[in-house]
């Protein structure tokens, strides 16, 4: 008489029992699944949580994100910024993937809106250093005139001599509490990062970095063509800002001008 080996699997909260005959094989494993949130704050306040789930198969990687309300009011219209790096010291080319997003949901103190978004198969490293969050607006916050995500139109690195002068690249975001950080790439792969804080359209002070260092403060200049000159630009969609440095670049490069597009 043959035998036959039965494997039975019991699924919790189905009252059904599946029987395989002539089988060994067990039912697919699901992937375990990765959570990480991140606060996002105003004025160093955490007002709300940003929380990634990966899971992570042979043939798939997915992240979706999930917000939840960790202040004390109700949260309308919540427009947040997510940035992804790819290692660190955090530079324009490893943290290409920037999203923003408007939720137009009523969030009560401590509600989440779940899967919010989802990104797939973009080797996403969920560490807390690798991940940059910030509020550019929600319904009832003072707003900032500058609080959007910028995308990049050109740099231009600026020399005492004009003939020394070289264009890269920019992009950046300016958050609700005008906290602001721009990536520059310019020649040669060299990086770095324009962090400060916007007081309104009236100044823009803060640290030239490298590679995790600081290279050299600045503080915003003006603008546009003589008789006419402003701190900073905003015609049409545009950003247009200069910033000074206090201690030039390889002895040669004394601003940065900067042209970004608001994120459309």
């Amino acid at each position: 008489m043959k035998e036959y080996m039965i494997v039975c699997f019991l699924y919790l909260g189905i009252s059904a029992i599946s029987c395989n005959k002539n089988s060994t094989q067990l039912p697919p494993i699901k992937a375990p699944q990765k959570e990480l949130s991140v606060s996002a704050k105003i004025n160093g306040l955490a007002t709300v949580d940003l929380i990634f789930r990966q899971t992570q198969t042979a043939t798939a990687d997915t992240v979706w994100l999930s917000v939840k309300n960790t202040a004390t009011a109700s949260i309308s219209n919540l427009q947040f910024v997510v940035e992804l790096c790819k290692a660190t010291p955090q530079q324009y080319d490893n943290c290409d993937l920037q999203v923003t997003r408007t939720l137009p949901d009523t969030i009560a103190p401590g509600g989440t809106v779940n899967n919010v978004y989802m990104w797939a198969n973009k080797g996403i490293k969920l560490d807390a250093g690798l991940i940059n969050t910030g509020i550019i607006a929600y319904t009832g916050l003072p707003p900032h005139p500058l609080a959007d995500v910028y995308n990049n139109v050109y740099a231009v690195f600026e020399a005492t001599d004009s003939a020394g002068n070289y264009y890269g690249n920019i992009r950046g975001y300016i958050l609700a509490d005008g906290t602001a950080t721009f990536r520059l790439k310019g020649k040669a792969d060299e990086y770095y990062n324009l962090e400060g804080n916007f007081t309104k359209m009236l100044s823009f002070n803060g640290r030239l970095m490298k590679d995790s260092q600081v290279l050299t403060p600045f503080a915003l200049d003006s603008v546009g063509d003589a008789g006419s000159r402003k701190l900073v630009d905003t015609t049409g969609d545009a950003l247009k800002f200069r910033v000074k440095l206090t201690t030039p670049i390889n002895n040669t490069i004394n601003s940065i001008l900067s042209l970004t597009l608001r994120n459309q």
